[in-house]
């Protein structure tokens, strides 16, 4: 997947077919808007791409606050590579762009760079003051025009913000179902106060987006990916109640069988199973044997997943 700006799209002089969203989470109802651009582009020789923002557009049109993302951008061009996408164009959502009118938009971006095909949700709102909607694109005839509707669970439609109320009260499994895969973070690996080596438990700490969204405190069976390779670990997430050594919320994870310098290196921890909730422990022996334990159970959760 190409990583694209408006200059090389307009030199390419390519047509595509393109899928426009927020895509934060990258979940089913997602997923369904960017398949539809890779199938159109498939069955009619163009390039597919997704058209995406370096941001929630509502922390700029209504100056909210952003309660954290499921993807951070990096993640989020990960998993587009994955789905086949061809080309992906994240665009900077500030003022300059959240005043351009709908046809404005239209023009100064879909028509420059030769899109053929559009594919937006049904709740996809564009232009300043959200005045562009699906009957604007499908009143359009330089472009055909594909609305998905929301993908339903339980009877109840698919969304980032349902995603992050399961995430937040640790329900992995209702998460994946909505996701389409298990939820994942990515990070740089820091130098922590190195306790879990002292008791033979060394931990990769992680250094995430302070925008990046985690699952509530409690340990968890994970699958570990560094250096190409799918390890099994074991995750907490919290604060090391037992030892009181700090006050942020820190992500530690024990990867089983992987012994080399791990410092600076980039980490994806994928989440498998919550094992069980923070526990503030009578002394460092109680931990070590409950540590044991929850090894074995993660093992077990890594191997069979």
């Amino acid at each position: 997947m190409k990583i694209a700006n408006m200059e090389m799209l307009e030199k390419l002089g390519a047509r595509f077919a393109i899928a426009i969203g927020v895509f934060d989470g990258v979940h089913r109802g997602h997923q369904l808007v960017i398949n539809n651009a890779i199938n159109y582009a498939k069955a009619n020789h163009v390039k597919s791409m997704a058209i995406t923002f370096d941001r929630n557009p509502k922390t700029v049109i209504k100056n909210v606050f952003n309660d954290g993302h499921l993807t951070p951008n990096a993640e989020k061009l990960r998993i587009l590579e994955e789905m086949g996408v061809d080309y992906a164009l994240i665009l900077k959502f500030d003022d300059s762009l959240s005043n351009l009118t709908a046809d404005e938009f239209i023009n100064k971006y879909l028509l420059k760079m030769g899109v053929c095909y559009v594919s937006v949700g049904f709740d996809f709102r564009f232009g300043h003051g959200g005045a562009g909607n699906t009957s604007l694109l499908l009143c359009r005839d330089e472009f055909k025009v594909d609305v998905s509707e929301p993908v339903l669970m339980d009877g109840v439609k698919v969304s980032s913000t349902r995603i992050k109320k399961c995430l937040k009260m640790g329900d992995l499994d209702e998460v994946a179902l909505m996701l389409g895969r298990n939820f994942s973070v990515c990070g740089e690996i820091v130098r922590g106060r190195q306790l879990g080596e002292k008791i033979g438990f060394p931990t990769a700490n992680l250094r995430l987006n302070e925008d990046c969204l985690v699952p509530t405190r409690g340990v968890y069976g994970t699958a570990s990916y560094v250096d190409g390779l799918r390890l099994g670990s074991m995750t907490n997430i919290g604060y090391n109640p037992t030892a009181n050594l700090q006050e942020s919320l820190s992500i530690e994870t024990h990867i089983f069988d992987y012994d080399a310098d791990m410092y600076g290196k980039m980490l994806r921890v994928e989440f498998l199973s919550r094992i069980r909730d923070e526990i503030k422990f009578n002394d460092l022996d109680e931990l070590i044997a409950q540590l044991e334990k929850d090894k074995a159970v993660a093992r077990a959760i890594s191997v069979s997943v």
